[in-house]
């Protein structure tokens, strides 16, 4: 339930420190963690989320090549 609230309704730009950390952590929430980071057009998360987009082994970049 929590999921589809944030899936639908995002974050608020101050959550942007917190969502970059999940990133970073890597895991299953990593992948919601970055598409709220983009829905949010996060500019200080930009460098997280190339990061995230590189590294090969990334939840993340999985999620999204698929």
């Amino acid at each position: 339930l929590l999921h589809e609230a944030l899936e639908r309704f995002g974050a608020p730009a101050s959550a942007s420190p917190a969502l970059q950390a999940v990133v970073r952590g890597g895991g299953a929430e990593a992948v919601l963690a970055a598409s709220l980071l983009a829905r949010l057009q996060a500019r200080d998360a930009v460098d997280t989320l190339i990061k995230a987009l590189d590294d090969p082994s990334s939840v993340a970049r999985r999620e999204v090549s698929k």
